[in-house]
């Protein structure tokens, strides 16, 4: 049997079995390969407006990319290289909507037993109004044992902490020992739901309440959760989604400082709502682009040494297909891992039958388990910013920030969020993006495993409940109309 041999027997190569290769030389290699077509036509301009290149070289480097993890602008994500910790950093937060609170209960359960370590709920699509409500989907949990319970506000988060605060003190919780969030949106929840009870004004009111409140009471929770949903979900890519978090935060920071509340009282209180695609490469950067530019917009509102952007990735519902539904376990997966990899704060992963009705407990425990294969088995989150280094993950990561940043100032030309929203700018933008979506999917252009290639025309798609349906005829207050063209609409409404 033959033996390695140890590295002081092995002749040592020259240094010419390897010659370097000028860019100039791969040039002329790929002018004869395609029979004398210029180079740049191998170049592609992807959906997020970014120019991908055949290969990526190290002069395609961006500039000022050396500072470390857990260094300002955070880039390379919040955490020093000595505090990453050793499986599954990230909340994994799993989202509950269901009208029956038995079955509801029970998916609850299975999901903290099986280690979920957050739980996001949304109470107006459960039904749920009151302390006795809660108690019916939450009573075998200790959710002090949870780093997060988020009780979606929508457009009462004053409404929806009392009522939490409530059902904890009938438990003998005290509140400060629960880690909770409001998801609170004035914007999000009218590009949402078409409409807000009142004006904006007064969402602002509420707002502002709630962060003091917080800020005196429960120093530990986060009242505010911007979100970009509505702009994937209405057809916008990562770079609209990343301009509306900026220009939807520049609105709530200058609002609630015209309340009395500084910018650096209110930015540690924001969490930033990101749902990724099926592009991992994309989705990697995106996270950590938006660290970057969120940095930039807080030092630029005079916060002294801002904190790291908190970040909760999740999977985008335009990412999902419903004809051959069991391929969104796979693309669960590349979302999870780009969240992951991304350095994402909590990460929500989609059972594959979420685009069916309301999912069931072998997808749900698929999901959640995505976080501890990935997190326990393959080691993916041990590495500070394992995607650091990567020319082309690099090159895309200031690409997006860019184009994140131009999007915000597009927005703030047109008068700030507010007037962009309501004047219908913001539609007509998203109207149009949607279209050229479908058009590109139509022609395999954008291409959709077990839709628009390979569909599975054979497949029998199990049943599953509907999701439950928010009836917003009620709002009174400002109102801009729902939003055409939007998959899974009803997944994400419900009851005001």
């Amino acid at each position: 049997m033959s033996q390695t041999p140890s590295p002081e027997s092995s002749p040592a190569a020259s240094p010419d079995v390897f010659p370097s290769v000028t860019s100039d030389a791969w040039a002329e290699l790929v002018r004869t390969e395609l029979k004398g077509k210029d180079p740049a036509s191998l170049f592609a301009i992807t959906r997020h407006g970014y120019r991908l290149h055949p290969v990526y070289r190290a002069e395609d480097l961006p500039a000022g990319i050396d500072s470390a993890p857990g260094e300002a602008p955070f880039v390379r994500g919040g955490l020093p290289v000595a505090d990453v910790p050793e499986a599954v950093p990230h909340v994994v937060l799993q989202r509950h909507v269901d009208s029956d609170r038995d079955t509801l209960r029970d998916a609850i359960n299975e999901d903290v037993t099986g280690g979920v370590t957050g739980l996001w709920l949304e109470p107006r699509l459960c039904g749920i109004s009151s302390p006795e409500g809660m108690e019916t989907i939450l009573g075998d949990i200790d959710v002090r044992t949870l780093r997060r319970l988020a009780v979606d506000g929508c457009s009462d988060g004053a409404g929806r902490l009392t009522m939490t605060r409530a059902w904890l003190d009938a438990r003998g919780v005290d509140p400060g020992e629960v880690a909770l969030s409001l998801r609170v949106d004035p914007l999000g929840s009218l590009l949402r739901d078409g409409a807000l009870p009142g004006s904006l004004d007064d969402a602002l009111d509420s707002a502002a309440d709630l962060v003091r409140t917080c800020i005196s009471e429960l120093p530990a929770a986060v009242p505010l959760t911007l979100t970009a949903g509505p702009i994937d979900a209405g057809g916008g890519s990562l770079l609209h989604s990343i301009g509306w978090l900026l220009a939807n935060a520049a609105w709530l920071l200058r609002g609630l400082e015209a309340r009395g509340l500084s910018p650096a009282q209110v930015a540690p209180r924001i969490e930033l709502h990101l749902p990724l695609g099926r592009d991992v490469f994309a989705g990697i950067a995106a996270v950590r682009a938006t660290r970057l530019v969120w940095h930039r917009l807080m030092s630029l509102c005079g916060i002294d040494s801002p904190a790291p952007a908190r970040i909760h990735a999740d999977c985008a519902t335009t990412a999902a297909a419903s004809q051959d539904p069991w391929t969104n376990a796979l693309r669960t997966s590349t979302q999870v891992f780009a969240g992951m990899v991304g350095g994402a704060d909590a990460i929500t992963a989609a059972p594959w039958d979420l685009p069916l009705g309301i999912p069931e407990s072998g997808p749900r425990r698929l999901a959640r388990n995505t976080h501890f294969v990935l997190g326990e088995e393959a080691h993916v989150a041990r590495i500070a910013d394992p995607a650091g280094g990567s020319f082309h993950v690099e090159d895309l990561t200031a690409e997006l920030a860019r184009a994140g940043w131009a999007a915000l100032r597009s927005i703030e030309a047109k008068g700030g969020a507010a007037e962009a929203l309501t004047s219908g700018w913001i539609k007509e933008r998203l109207d149009s993006t949607w279209h050229e979506r479908v058009h590109d999917a139509g022609a395999h252009k954008e291409e959709v495993l077990g839709a628009s290639i390979y569909p599975n025309a054979d497949a029998v798609v199990p049943p599953r409940r509907p999701h439950p349906f928010a009836d917003v005829s009620g709002l009174r207050g400002v109102s801009i109309g729902r939003l055409p063209f939007r998959p899974d609409a009803d997944a994400h409404q419900g009851d005001v």
